[in-house]
């Protein structure tokens, strides 16, 4: 019976070890490579006639593009910051997204809405 409950003890021990070190892995590759999150994201499909989007600039600011029905852009001028894998947003941080998956190609982020939980795929435009 003692047996038996250290082999479980064990290998909970183990999946949670395995885990945060893969979720420390992550946001290490993030660290090492921030410049893949600079240039223009968008969430929606690339070739729809006005697709918002948002641009993430060198010097830490961010333009939040995004056009209404008739192609009529409306501006957000805001600044960022990238912490370990997640992207603080706005003066007073009111928006943090966490990255998932983070490539020159694709952005997959997860946060919080009044809906619970939500992802976003973006995908880099030029």
């Amino acid at each position: 019976m003692k047996l038996k409950f250290l082999t479980t003890v064990f290998a909970f021990a183990l999946t949670f070890f395995i885990t945060s070190c893969n979720s420390d892995k992550d946001s290490e590759e993030i660290n090492s490579n921030p410049n893949l999150i600079i240039g223009k994201w968008t969430w929606q499909e690339p070739t729809a006639k006005c697709p918002s989007y948002r641009e993430f600039k060198t010097n830490k600011t961010l333009i939040y593009m995004q056009f209404d029905g008739n192609c009529k852009a409306l501006v957000d001028n805001l600044t960022y910051e990238l912490v370990g894998d997640k992207i603080k947003i706005g003066s007073d941080e009111d928006e943090t997204e966490t990255i998932i998956e983070l490539t020159d190609k694709i952005m997959i982020t997860s946060f919080v809405s009044y809906n619970g939980i939500q992802k976003r795929t973006y995908t880099k435009i030029p």
